[in-house]
């Protein structure tokens, strides 16, 4: 709903849905949003290596920090021990701090009303551990109805937004969270985001050279095929010379009368002969030449463009990261997970950027 689409799917299940870390870019009301789902820390069907794994995934893709951490809760659902664990998990490695930068989504709002509870009576009614958990939160919460679409659901989106910016003013406008985990995430962003850079700015030399190259051999052909037109226009005023003689003789009388007649002037001969010899050199040779080297830079830059890609490198880096098969993702998470083993499970991180 945050992304304005069904992008994380979530439905009731006694496992976690998020099986893997997942990573989308939006835009909602002028700002540019980086969402991020982390896997649940107590899913029943995948092992914790898994899990810490795609967390480091995770801390990967909102480095340098979050603007915010949401802890999204189904109202109809209690607050069990696990989920209680999991948080207390997470405030163990990253610190108190980390309730500055925490707030509180609760879902099904709208069966809430249908069972007729308002927001205040429910919070009334929800557990002391739950509490305690909000109270540190500082009762940051916000309410979505998931019967909302269009212009409805965006209010509330907006709301969410507004409380964001209103909890950075509360921090001091230090706009994120980050940690020793997130440094490191951050220095192997960083770095990545700089091989991006200098790989585009190679590619982008060496199509800028093979454009110029390009520009070369066209300016050669058009001047060869300028030359062919040159040529056979002077050999046709060449051969067209000793016409005169032989207007009135049978074709083949007149091209023996058109040799003999060419053989009385040697340096006529010389010429034609020569001119016959440079156009079979352009035809044969040098276009030919030239037609191949079109080819080969055609080719050149079709592997270039087809590993070059235009943008901001930060996102392509964020891009690899989500590929959980990519190098750099795995590099990622190793980096990540050598510095903790205690990482962020169960939340998700929204980055306004």
């Amino acid at each position: 709903m945050i992304c304005g689409q069904d992008v994380f799917g979530s439905r009731v299940s006694e496992s976690s849905v998020t099986k893997t870390c997942q990573y989308v870019e939006t835009s909602r009301f002028g700002k540019t949003l980086s969402i991020v789902d982390t896997p649940g820390s107590f899913d029943t069907t995948v092992s914790n290596d898994v899990i810490m794994t795609e967390v480091a995934r995770c801390l990967a893709l909102s480095a340098p920090g979050p603007h915010v951490f949401i802890y999204v809760f189904n109202a109809l659902s209690r607050f069990t021990k696990e989920e209680e664990d999991s948080i207390k998990q997470f405030v163990d490695h990253f610190g108190e701090r980390v309730f500055d930068y925490m707030m509180v989504v609760f879902t099904r709002h709208d069966d809430l009303v249908r069972c007729t509870t308002s927001a205040s009576k429910y919070i009334s009614n929800v557990s002391t551990n739950f509490k305690t958990f909000l109270s540190n939160c500082k009762w940051r919460v916000c309410w979505f109805d998931n019967t909302l679409n269009g212009p409805n659901a965006g209010t509330q989106v907006r709301a969410l937004l507004s409380e964001v910016e209103k909890m950075i003013k509360e921090n001091g406008n230090i706009s994120y969270f980050t940690n020793t985990l997130y440094t490191e995430a951050e220095k192997l962003m960083k770095k990545r985001e700089e091989e991006i850079m200098l790989d585009q700015r190679k590619k982008e030399n060496e199509l800028s050279v093979l454009r110029i190259r390009e520009e070369h051999i066209e300016k050669d052909r058009k001047l060869k095929a300028w030359r062919m037109k040159d040529i056979e226009r002077r050999l046709l005023e060449l051969e067209s010379q000793p016409k005169a003689a032989g207007d009135c003789v049978p074709r083949k009388s007149k091209l023996s009368s058109h040799r003999a007649s060419l053989s009385q002037h040697p340096s006529l001969e010389r010429q034609v002969d020569f001119l016959h010899k440079e156009l079979k050199k352009i035809k044969l040779t040098d276009l030919t030449l030239i037609e191949k080297q079109q080819e080969e830079i055609k080719k050149l830059k079709e592997r270039l463009s087809k590993g070059y890609h235009r943008g901001n490198p930060r996102s392509m880096a964020r891009k690899e990261v989500s590929k959980r098969n990519s190098s750099f993702s795995q590099m990622v998470s190793r980096g990540i997970i050598a510095l903790g083993k205690h990482l962020l499970t169960g939340l998700l991180g929204l980055l306004l950027l």
